[in-house]
């Protein structure tokens, strides 16, 4: 039930629909067979059915509860993974400043775990919300060099090109305008040479 979830919660809105029951059935199944350790799990895709069906609200109620059962029971795996997607729900629900602070904890998890790009790619992220509303610049502008430092060495194309475009961003709001043209122009070379046309 959690893959057909994972599954049909991409497809279409009668897929999402069926992937929320899917979610809603595991739930009941593990409720009824008093499975604390991945209950955790049900209320994850209980929660991934809802946002796909544009419910960010019930989805952040959903993760919160997932993210303490998590850490009540000890899933390490599922922890970072949540507070990721809890980071995805109260950025659609309009809340950088929290939806910052779950990324900047999912990715310091990701890293106590040896996951270098996930955690990267998440610290990328909090910056990008720290950029965009202001909160921080500096310590914004300091995570992205930090994640494009650790991406470059992955070789993690798409996000090394979002990284450079952040840079960008944080130049042109300082008014450093020739420092924000140089890194859009290194991004596009950088792009074109990859063969990553559409970025």
């Amino acid at each position: 039930m959690f893959c057909l979830t994972d599954t049909l919660r991409t497809g279409t809105p009668a897929e999402r629909q069926e992937a929320g029951r899917h979610a809603a059935a595991a739930l009941t199944i593990l409720e009824e067979l008093q499975s604390e350790y991945n209950l955790p799990r049900a209320h994850y895709y209980v929660a991934a059915a809802a946002i796909a069906q544009g419910d960010a609200s019930g989805a952040a109620a959903w993760w919160t509860r997932a993210l303490e059962g998590a850490r009540q029971t000890g899933n390490g795996v599922l922890e970072p993974l949540v507070s990721m997607n809890l980071g995805v729900a109260y950025s659609a629900l309009g809340n950088p400043l929290l939806a910052s602070d779950y990324y900047q904890r999912s990715s310091r998890v990701y890293e106590a775990l040896g996951y270098e790009s996930r955690a990267a790619q998440l610290l990328a992220n909090s910056a990008a919300l720290a950029i965009e509303y202001g909160t921080s610049p500096q310590d914004a502008l300091r995570d992205v060099q930090n994640a494009l430092a650790v991406l470059e060495k992955l070789n993690d194309r798409n996000f090394e090109l979002f990284c450079r475009r952040l840079l960008a961003r944080y130049y042109r709001y300082a008014g450093r305008r020739s420092d924000a043209e140089r890194e859009l122009h290194g991004a596009i070379a950088l792009a074109n040479e990859r063969d990553q046309n559409d970025e």
